[in-house]
């Protein structure tokens, strides 16, 4: 079985869209051969945590992760190697709070 390259970067799309924790459509994928590996760059929001509230993983730390989470995803689902992942991130969106009284 073959994946286009259309569906293997919309496959990319989501995936990464997962892992950083935003909307499918705020998610730019361009993929491309680094020796006969895969190059995925991507650029995107990265979810996070408002100050002092919640989860104190860094927004580099929490890139860093996701690029792995990405990168082994996208090989066991599109059986492609993924040989990098590069993710420029253009902005935050913040996680909602729930508020208990």
């Amino acid at each position: 079985m073959s994946i286009t390259p259309r569906a293997l970067e919309h496959t990319a799309a989501a995936i990464a869209a997962d892992h950083l924790g935003v909307d499918r459509s705020t998610v730019s994928v361009r993929l491309s051969d680094l020796r006969g590996q895969l190059a995925v760059a991507i650029t995107s929001p990265l979810r996070v945590s408002p100050l002092g509230r919640g989860s104190t993983v860094g927004m580099v730390t929490r890139s860093q992760d996701a690029r792995e989470a990405i990168s082994r995803d996208l090989t066991r689902i599109g059986g492609s190697t993924v040989g990098t992942v590069t993710l420029r991130v253009t902005g935050v969106s913040m996680m909602e709070s729930s508020r208990v009284i």
